[in-house]
């Protein structure tokens, strides 16, 4: 099979490969704030300004862990994404917000988790999904 740019396999292939990866690094992050408890991680965002930590952290929590498994079954990707998407509006505002691009507390992975999330949002998971599978409008790609 030759690589063509234009055959659907391969954009559906790649939507595939950023999906999981993806949602694995969002489960994983999510998860890091579960051990930290809801009491834990409302304290730490309640030291770094967010807003309304209270319910900031929980829906950090289920966005990141919820929502990376919905990404890598490829299910609900357009609210999914915004939603990580405003995960890491906030991540970047609020966590983030005096430090460089790169660097040792550098915010590049939230910039590609925003832009990553953002993507799969705007085209879909594509046709090797549990919605592609399930026959669903919302395969964009």
């Amino acid at each position: 099979m030759r690589l063509d740019s234009n055959d659907a396999r391969w954009r559906d292939l790649g939507l595939l490969v950023l999906r999981v990866v993806v949602g694995i690094v969002f489960i994983v992050h999510g998860y890091m704030k579960l051990k930290m408890g809801i009491a834990g991680t409302t304290g730490f965002m309640t030291k770094i300004g967010v807003p309304l930590p209270s319910i900031a952290a929980p829906f950090s929590i289920i966005a990141e862990m919820g929502g990376g498994l919905a990404l890598i079954l490829g299910i609900l990707t357009l609210p999914v994404g915004l939603a990580l998407t405003l995960d890491m509006i906030g991540a970047i505002t609020f966590a983030k917000h005096w430090a460089q691009l790169v660097g040792p507390k550098g915010y590049e992975l939230e910039l590609v988790l925003l832009a990553a999330s953002l993507a799969l949002a705007l085209v879909g998971p594509g046709q090797f999904s549990l919605a592609g599978a399930l026959g669903r409008k919302s395969v964009r790609a």
